[in-house]
């Protein structure tokens, strides 16, 4: 009986070393090319696949920069975005304007709003 005790606390023993032990080699050892590694990881895709940009990959890129300015522009084009706003328009918005200043400065007392700041750089 005492026998198996002591086999039992040996084996406890040797468990514990060898786990100290594993935990000290870690700790200890440093490996350069490791951090080394790191520094080439530029975005979060490549860190997750650890992969650099080919030039392939760069010519993709700048395909489709090139494809979604040609639709901004598509798109810019057939909604007249650079045309100045029609007088009717202008007109619209300014009488909108008006009604909300009549509607909102019995409820705050004050005539002017925030929306005012445009009216007056116009």
């Amino acid at each position: 009986m005492n026998l198996l005790k002591l086999f039992r606390i040996r084996q406890i023993i040797k468990a514990i070393l060898i786990v100290f032990a594993l935990c000290c080699i870690q700790t200890l050892s440093y490996s350069p090319a490791l951090s080394a590694q790191a520094d080439t990881i530029k975005t979060p895709e490549a860190k997750y696949y650890n992969v650099e940009p080919t030039e392939k990959d760069k010519e993709l890129v700048d395909n489709a920069k090139n494809n979604l300015k040609d639709i901004g522009d598509n798109i810019r084009e057939k909604l007249n975005l650079d045309e100045p706003l029609p007088q009717s328009t202008k007109e619209f918005l300014n009488s909108s304007e008006k009604k909300l200043e009549d509607t909102i400065e019995p409820i705050t007392g004050k005539k002017q709003g925030y929306y005012q700041n445009n009216i007056q750089a116009r």
